[in-house]
């Protein structure tokens, strides 16, 4: 069929608007979008770049203790975190933190250790008490003020936290 042809089976209202749509830009067509469709395609777009970088980052991101750990006599040391103590053991419940500890990577433990196990044992024990916080020792009983080691913690999902 040719050109011709084809504006002949067309009325010349819809030959109008064939020919009225051709000549508009591709900027003009994409705003001539409904607001519906422009805020689906811009939280789509947002989905798309956002949420890979989003998924990565929580999954990658582990808390690391900073700052200057309070010494509690022979290898024990204590790192102050008020704002776990919800989730801290307690008299009532000895194991109930699920907080698990780090050291470069590697994890510490025996978890739920006593404190005189950490005082004078050390090699790595460690414990979480409401209102102490976390009382620890690194693995080969140096300070950890001075041992150049990263500490950093992490939840056990398979604890036994109320």
């Amino acid at each position: 069929m040719t050109k011709s042809a084809i504006a002949i089976a067309l009325s010349p209202r819809r030959e109008a608007r064939l020919t009225q749509l051709t000549k508009k830009t591709i900027w003009e067509q994409a705003t001539a979008l409904s607001v519906n469709t422009r805020v689906f395609a811009g939280f789509a777009a947002l989905l798309v770049v956002y949420l890979p970088l989003i998924l990565y980052l929580k999954a990658t991101y582990v808390p690391r203790l900073y700052g200057l750990f309070a010494g509690a006599g022979y290898y024990a040391y204590i790192a102050r975190l008020p704002e776990l103590d919800v989730i801290a053991d307690s008299s009532d419940n000895s194991t109930r933190s699920p907080i698990i500890l780090c050291e470069n990577g590697k994890l510490l433990g025996p978890a739920h250790s006593s404190q005189e196990d950490i005082i004078h044992i050390g090699k790595g024990r460690y414990s979480h008490w409401r209102g102490v916080g976390i009382m620890f020792s690194a693995s080969d009983n140096s300070n950890p003020n001075e041992n150049q080691k990263r500490y950093s913690l992490g939840c056990n999902a398979l604890s036994k936290a109320d």
